[in-house]
Order: structure tokens, then C-alpha cells, then sequence
């Protein structure tokens, strides 16, 4: 059966062919219904075989770049679901978007004039873990203990891994919530991912997503860069990128 593989939508009412640049180099181009324009591909409306991990990772950067070049040339675009199908040919997909032209233009209005950008907050734990047992009294004197060299050491050295683990979780927090509160206040929305493994020298604490008004951006890199004044912690900002994380809500 006919189908047409769409990458996003964009409120635009001309036609545009983005050239053989989709998914195995299918022709990318634009269909129109009532002011919304959806960038597709001719595909079979057939599920993918999803067992080809190099070719899935190739389909989706694929459909990445696809959905950041209508963004540059639209604006705003609604990003869809990566490998969603719409069956029926053309005369379908403009059902499709019939179906649902209300929330598609409703979701565009939110994201208009946004941009996502990623935020990852790294701390050095060892340098963090050193300054705790410096300047929090009772571990002070767990260390002292422990280096003493006489019988109980070990065991003062057992309490103060532990003690140090509890604290280490304490100021992670406060570390968490004193950078949430200050880019809750430029962001409009925030989406808290998985903290991915950095290197050995430092541990990544917050991955953060982030739905910015462009006129917001000096101030979100002004807070950023107090954040990373902070002693052990380290910033990385990434973007600006189309709304992926921001698409489904």
C-alpha cells in the first residue's frame, strides 16, 4: 500500500522540494491542506525491520536532518515521530491533516519562536567529596581518624565512606535544586533526562532538555555561566535545536 513517511509540520503554504536527502535517500518535499505543510517522502505503508541496529541509527540521523533543515527554512515546525507512516498517498495524508488540524496548529502556537536546547551539569566528585571533609565538622574528624594509624582507623575509614556517600547525595541535591530553580526561571519548559556516563574525572548530575523563547536565550547563558562559576561544577550547553523533546506535549 501507498504511504507517505512524514518527517514534521510547518504552517506554510508553499510547495518546497528539499531534494533526495530523506531516509535511503527518498525525494523530500511538501504537502499542503488548509495553511499546515508536511514534509515527507513516498514510503510503503509498511512496518520497518527494525533488527538492522546500524540501519535504524542511519534512518534516524537521517530524519534528524531532514526536520533541522525544514526548521531552518520554516521556523517553527512540529517534529513527528520518528518512522511514522501515513497510509493512503497524498489523498491520505491530507486527511491526516485534516483529521487533526486543530491540535497541530495548537502545538505549532506553543512552539513558535522556541528553541530546545540541551543542558548537562558535570561536578568532579573527588574534588566535591574533598571539600566535604574538609569543611563539614564530623567527617573532619571520621579523616583525622582514619589516618591515625591505630586500630580503629579502619573502621573510622568505613564510617567515613559511608558518611561521605550520604553527604555526596545531600549536596547533589542541593546542587539539583539550586540550578533547577534558576533555569526554571528563563525556561519555559523543562524535561529532566537519564544523566549519561561522562569520564572518570567527572560525573554528569543533571541532563536537562529545555524550551527557550528565542528573546530568552542571553538570559538562560547568563544563569548558566553563574552555574558554572560554582566550585567542582562544570556546564555544557547545547543547541539551539527544533522542539523534539517538546513535540508530544
Amino acid at each position: 500500500m501507498e504511504g507517505r513517511y512524514i518527517y514534521c509540520v510547518a504552517e506554510d503554504g508553499k510547495d518546497v522540494s528539499f531534494g533526495k536527502i530523506g531516509i535511503s535517500g527518498g525525494e523530500v518535499y511538501t504537502v499542503h491542506f488548509d495553511g499546515l505543510a508536511a514534509v515527507v517522502h513516498d514510503a510503503p505503508a509498511v512496518s520497518p525491520d527494525c533488527r538492522d541496529r546500524d540501519k535504524m541509527i542511519d534512518w534516524a540521523v537521517s530524519h534528524q536532518r531532514v526536520v533541522d533543515m525544514a526548521w531552518k527554512m520554516f521556523g517553527t515546525v512540529l517534529p513527528i515521530r520518528f518512522h511514522t507512516i501515513i497510509k493512503g498517498g497524498a489523498d491520505g495524508l491530507e486527511q491526516w491533516l485534516g483529521q487533526n488540524h486543530g491540535e497541530l496548529r495548537k502545538k505549532l502556537s506553543r512552539l513558535r519562536g522556541r528553541k530546545e536546547y540541551g543542558v548537562q551539569v558535570f561536578w568532579d566528585a573527588n574534588h566535591v567529596a574533598g571539600r566535604l571533609a574538609d569543611s563539614t565538622p564530623a567527617l573532619r574528624d571520621l579523616k583525622i581518624k582514619a589516618g591515625a594509624g591505630t586500630g580503629t582507623a579502619y573502621l573510622h575509614g568505613q564510617l567515613l565512606e559511608k558518611a561521605l556517600k550520604c553527604g555526596m547525595e545531600k549536596e547533589a541535591q542541593r546542587f539539583f535544586e539550586d540550578i533547577f530553580k534558576r533555569i526554571n526561571d528563563v525556561a519555559e519548559r523543562i524535561v529532566v533526562e537519564e544523566p549519561k556516563q561522562a569520564d572518570q574525572q567527572r560525573q554528569m548530575i543533571m541532563n536537562l532538555s529545555l524550551l527557550v523563547h528565542g528573546g530568552r536565550y542571553e538570559d538562560l547563558k547568563e544563569e548558566l555561566e553563574i552555574v558554572d562559576r560554582m566550585d567542582g561544577i562544570a556546564i555544557r550547553l547545547t543547541g539551539p535545536w527544533p522542539p523534539y523533546s517538546f513535540a508530544e506535549e
